[in-house]
């Protein structure tokens, strides 16, 4: 089956700024219902951190794989450049995604510069296997942008301080017996 309009139909359009996305096993869950074991190995194999290219991705695996391994390298270039203090203009990609704002305003960006390559990559791909593809990379885009919590970084970021804290006073504590 090449179409699989019964699983697009019960996804609803999905934003950046939705509050009430399906979760990605949700979909998933849906998916292997749905697609041939081929299909829903080429749609396991897709993360938005796993960006390498490989043989049995689908055509939006591999145009997305392609898209992010470019992106994530200019993003390296340049903050090389800033850390050895010279300027670098990364190619294709607008500066003001990491020039202007703080990191996670800058993330918040950088995810929504994905989601926008996303859409143009789904042009024509309604119900087949691309699209399905671009929405799991859009679900994990979702959870990701979910994962900003103000409260939770808090915490995390204290206990990290926290536990540092107690390394460096017990290896102090050893030095000095």
């Amino acid at each position: 089956m090449d179409k699989y309009y019964y699983l697009a139909a019960q996804i609803p359009y999905l934003s950046p700024d939705m509050d009430d996305a399906p979760t990605y096993e949700w979909f998933m869950a849906e998916a292997a219902k749905w697609l041939t074991d081929n299909d829903f190995k080429k749609l396991t194999s897709i993360n938005i951190d796993n960006y390498r290219k490989h043989t049995s991705m689908s055509v939006a695996g591999s145009g997305f794989a392609h898209f992010e391994n470019h992106l994530r390298s200019e993003l390296a270039k340049y903050r090389k450049a800033q850390k050895e203090d010279y300027e670098y203009r990364m190619e294709n990609i607008p500066m003001n995604l990491v020039k202007e704002g703080n990191p996670l305003e800058i993330e918040k960006k950088l995810i929504t510069y994905r989601w926008t390559f996303l859409n143009e990559l789904e042009f024509g791909h309604y119900s087949d296997l691309d699209f399905l593809v671009i929405t799991a990379l859009k679900l994990q885009l979702l959870e990701r942008l979910s994962a900003f919590d103000r409260d939770k970084g808090k915490e995390v970021f204290e206990t990290v301080v926290s536990e540092k804290l107690s390394q460096y006073e017990n290896e102090n504590q050893e030095d000095q017996v």
